[in-house]
């Protein structure tokens, strides 16, 4: 943990961006929107979590340690074995599933970051290239859920064309 300003603002402005989805009361550019599955929420947020468990247990090994029972997880996650390859390819790939019918150029963006991340990690690089990845990761994921992901209770205004439906 010693990038205590970059975690602290990506924090701030996930934060931020939940509050504005929150006080907007869905996406910010509905028109564009999709509403998501429950199984495809499903996937994106149970990814989402096993990827901020990945990063919590690389960044930040002694609190994740000091949660009882996640400890031989996480040690699997520092090894960067081959338990900590799945432990990042699988939840990324949920990701994109779940998140497949969202408007393909930033689909594309989040899936680019994800293969960053994962790239700097695996293969060495020093840590500032990773972490400009991973802030880019961050940045694209807030976006989309912000912008691109609608209210599945309210009808989508956009329709996709039957281009962008195959």
């Amino acid at each position: 943990m010693d990038q205590p300003l970059l975690w602290s603002g990506l924090l701030g402005l996930v934060l931020l961006g939940g509050l504005i989805r929150l006080l907007s009361r869905g996406a910010v550019l509905a028109p564009r929107a999709v509403p998501l599955r429950p199984w495809e929420r499903a996937l994106v947020i149970i990814g989402g979590v096993l990827l901020i468990f990945h990063c919590s247990a690389m960044f930040f090994g002694p609190w994740v340690d000091a949660v009882p029972g996640l400890e031989p997880a996480a040690r699997a996650v520092r090894v960067s074995g081959t338990a900590s390859q799945i432990a990042y390819w699988l939840p990324a790939v949920a990701i994109i599933v779940g998140w497949r019918r969202v408007w393909w150029p930033a689909l594309a963006v989040v899936a680019v970051t994800l293969v960053g991340v994962g790239a700097t990690m695996f293969i060495p690089f020093p840590l500032l290239v990773h972490l400009v990845w991973l802030t880019a990761l961050i940045l694209s994921a807030l976006a989309v859920s912000m912008f691109l992901v609608g209210d599945p209770r309210k009808p989508a205004v956009w329709q996709p064309s039957k281009l962008e439906q195959t």
